[in-house]
């Protein structure tokens, strides 16, 4: 860091400058006002081109920012090796293009002995040594000369015997937070507290040199009594500190309980400066909003002062100017607005300007600015204009006019977009969250489609397929470009899944022809070569979206559409256990033939119920480094019948919920897939986890119907009963209970609780397994009827779930403060009132 030549340097600068007494006399003057030069530029001060006319300039000395960097190129060119730097004090200096960030330069500053280097970084000290009485001034002079531990220390005790006043202690306490010799630092603890300072100011320079995260609540209250003059000491410190590398976000959370004094203080805007600089802008919005709410003016008039130094701090600025309600002024508005969409580096972070436009009170205003530079977006390098576009979209903003303008920009980034451009776009719902006819909409489903083939990400195509979900109504024929024109599998599945809902409330004609149309498709994909398996699947899929558009309320029961369900059926039975599924939409169908759909729905359950023979399963001797070892293989036929078992399962379920599935046949699926379920617990059959839960969801799922049998409800309580140990079973149990309308299952309701209670209180859950366990929990609140000692359970399972508060995410309180507003659960209020508490941070602002 370059610190240029200061008045401790006056030997230096006469040497560069005594032969033009009028040169050296105008950079003292820009020395008062804070504008140092480095020894470099003067040394070259006849070789570069405009440089002393630049020094001679009169308006050089308050110029900032833009306008020092307009004087400069005025003066020198536009290729100037003169250069805008800040010191370590925060000075502005004038330094050559060479020296910045030259690891050199900042080498020969960390070895320049500490006398020479004192009387340059504390020039305030020496000028005020001039103004003191003269002990005062000899005592200061030798602290500055000293030049060693011992002799500091001395020179501190002298100057503690001499009572300094305020503005002496004020200068000096920059020296004693730089000196990190214990001998001094005890010397000038002792001098702060003889001088009447409290305490907390030098516990606070101790924070600052070496600081103590345990301490830090403490030294804060101690910090917020401090009066005014004692308070303007610990301001000084906290500048100093944070000017000699303190961190930032430390200053900050020691200045908050000195809001008060910074309000009224002279130093608040050089404080607020060196922050906007270096500090944390995160933190440092909550320590601003604490100054606005004491003096809300004067600290915008600071703010507003700080403007136009740097384009990193216009935007940090701007973030402060608007708070919620606040109406942005139009040159305010357009420079945020150039910030935000500028496609240069800086300023590196811009979500906290996009918040700040976000919550400012005109924005509509802010919106067509915002429309009109639109083409910009291409342009810009980050995604906050993006986000910022989203939350308006979401919140139904933009003009029918405004979206159509901004759809043109959008899908350029779609196209072309960096990858977290276009994560964000996805994440907020773009374009599809814009008010759009759907003919323009559709113009980005190619476009997403494209993405999808590219992208690796599963969260990414989770919300590409949303997207396109919603783009798709009345956009068939570009979801049929997906599928039939693209060469990659993700965009042709995407247009698949789309076109139920590209044709909602289309003719039954339109509905006829896409259905062949699928089976067409069907029939042309290759049936051989390498990816059989994927072919097979893309197939299976296109038959399932024929099924459900056969089921279309608009669809009626006539001789073509039994054809093409038929069609359906045995294009999907030639696919085996691929076409599973969509065999499952036919016989749910109304299309359906009764005798077929008995056939399949039996098929079905038989093949899900077979038992898999291990005969083909072996041993065998295997090679490995250490050398040969007994291994067992498996039959083929088991892993394939536990990766097909959830194809057949969903293909249950789906025929399962049809109103067209007689009540013997509901029943016999019923029967036989609880018997199965209990005899998986009985270790009797081995499943799969995964095909065991699905199991258990697919049977709480049918029981959890109101409309459900209670006769089979009461088949499907017994199966999940089996597995009380596990708490997805438990919670899979507690929704088909809680379905009982009539209280008949009550006597089970309160075995089953019981159970889970004692089975909690015996430590039989895992630690990983409460979370779930306090979900299931919860769900026994819904169920009216807990039987004779329904009162007494309730009391017990509040006892269970205050226990289990700590896994209770803020999903699972959230139901819990659902349930509790029931008739059935008001005793339980003042148990769990926990539960009206969150889990989540809450945010500092908007």
């Amino acid at each position: 860091m370059v610190d240029g030549l200061r008045i401790g340097n006056a030997d230096r600068l006469q040497t560069l400058l005594g032969h033009d007494t009028r040169l050296l006399m105008r950079v003292g003057a820009l020395l008062k006002a804070e504008l140092a030069i480095s020894e470099t530029l003067l040394a070259q001060g006849q070789e570069i081109p405009g440089l002393q006319e630049l020094l001679r300039d009169r308006s050089l000395g308050q110029a900032q920012g833009e306008d020092l960097e307009a004087l400069i190129t005025a003066h020198c060119g536009d290729n100037s090796e003169v250069v805008t730097a800040r010191a370590s004090d925060g000075w502005r200096v004038l330094a050559h293009i060479d020296e910045v960030d030259n690891p050199l330069v900042a080498a020969t500053a960390t070895a320049q002995p500490a006398t020479q280097s004192g009387h340059g970084q504390h020039a305030d000290l020496v000028l005020l040594a001039d103004q003191l009485p003269e002990a005062m001034s000899r005592a200061l002079r030798s602290l500055l000369a000293a030049s060693s531990d011992e002799l500091r220390a001395a020179a501190v005790e002298q100057l503690r015997y001499l009572r300094p006043g305020l503005p002496l202690l004020q200068a000096l306490i920059p020296l004693f937070l730089g000196d990190g010799a214990p001998l001094v630092r005890d010397a000038a603890r002792r001098l702060l507290i003889d001088s009447g300072v409290r305490p907390a100011v030098s516990r606070l320079m101790d924070h600052l040199q070496e600081p103590d995260e345990r301490s830090l609540p403490a030294l804060r209250e101690e910090l917020a009594l401090l009066k005014a003059e004692d308070a303007e000491l610990a301001i000084t410190a906290l500048r100093s500190g944070l000017r000699q590398a303190a961190s930032g976000n430390t200053v900050i959370a020691l200045a908050e309980p000195l809001t008060s004094a910074l309000v009224q203080s002279a130093q608040l805007e050089p404080f607020l400066a060196d922050l906007i600089e270096q500090g944390s802008s995160l933190n440092l919005l909550g320590l601003v909003r604490q100054l606005q709410e004491i003096d809300g003016a004067i600290v915008k008039g600071y703010l507003q002062k700080l403007l136009g130094h740097s384009r990193e701090g216009d935007a940090r600025l701007i973030a402060f100017l608007v708070h919620p309600g606040v109406i942005l002024a139009d040159e305010l508005l357009q420079r945020g607005l150039d910030l935000l969409l500028s496609p240069a580096a800086d300023p590196s972070d811009r979500m906290g300007l996009a918040s700040a436009l976000l919550r400012a009170a005109n924005g509509e205003a802010i919106r067509a600015a915002l429309v009109t530079q639109s083409s910009d977006l291409a342009k810009v390098r980050d995604s906050a204009a993006i986000w910022l576009i989203g939350e308006w979209a979401r919140e139904g903003a933009f003009t029918v006019q405004q979206a159509e303008t901004l759809l043109t920009p959008l899908l350029s980034l779609i196209e072309q977009g960096s990858g977290p451009q276009v994560s964000t776009l996805l994440e907020q719902g773009l374009p599809a969250s814009l008010p759009l006819s759907p003919e323009l909409a559709g113009l980005a489903i190619p476009e997403l489609g494209e993405v999808a083939a590219r992208t690796r990400s599963p969260r990414n195509l989770e919300l590409i397929e949303r997207i396109m979900l919603r783009l798709a109504p009345g956009n068939p024929e570009l979801c049929w470009r997906l599928i039939e024109e693209h060469p990659h599998a993700e965009p042709r599945r995407l247009g698949l899944t789309c076109l139920p809902l590209a044709l909602a409330g289309a003719e039954a004609q339109i509905i006829a022809d896409t259905i062949a149309r699928c089976l067409r498709w069907c029939q042309r994909l290759p049936s051989g070569g390498r990816q059989v398996k994927d072919r097979r699947q893309e197939q299976a899929l296109a038959l399932c979206i024929a099924g459900e558009l056969l089921h279309q309320e608009q669809v009626p029961v006539n001789e073509e559409f039994r054809e093409l369900a038929s069609a359906i059926d045995q294009t999907a039975s030639a696919l085996g256990p691929h076409g599973w599924q969509a065999l499952g939409i036919i016989a749910a169908g109304r299309h359906c033939h009764p005798s077929r759909r008995s056939s399949l729905v039996t098929g079905f359950l038989q093949t899900c119920l077979r038992e898999v023979s291990d005969q083909g399963t072996h041993e065998q001797t295997i090679s490995t480094r250490q050398g040969e070892q007994q291994t067992v293989v498996f039959d083929p036929s088991l892993s394939a019948h536990t990766h097909f078992v959830p194809d057949l399962l969903r293909a249950l379920n789906i025929a399962a919920r049809s109103p067209y599935l007689p009540a013997p046949l509901l029943r016999q699926v019923v029967e036989g897939l609880s018997s199965h379920f209990a005899a998986i617990a009985r270790w009797e059959v081995m499943w799969a986890p995964g095909n065991i839960n699905q199991l258990a969801q697919l049977l709480s799922g049918l029981a959890s119907e109101s409309s459900f049998p209670n006769h089979l409800r009461r088949l499907i309580v017994r199966a999940l009963q089996t597995r009380l140990s596990q708490p997805e079973m438990v919670r899979a149990l507690a929704r088909v209970l809680a379905a009982d309308p009539n209280g008949e299952l009550a006597a089970q309701a309160a075995q089953s609780l019981e159970a889970v209670i004692s089975h909690q209180a015996d430590g039989r859950y895992l630690d990983d397994e409460r979370v779930e366990l306090a979900h299931a929990l919860v769900e026994f609140l819904a169920i009216a009827d807990l039987g004779d000692d329904d009162a007494l359970l309730r009391r017990r399972l509040a006892a269970t779930l205050s226990g289990l508060k700590r896994q209770c995410r803020e999903t699972c309180r959230i139901r819990l403060r659902e349930l509790l507003a029931l008739p059935i659960n008001q005793e339980l209020g003042q148990r769990l009132a926990w539960a009206h508490s969150s889990t989540l941070p809450v945010p500092e602002i908007r």
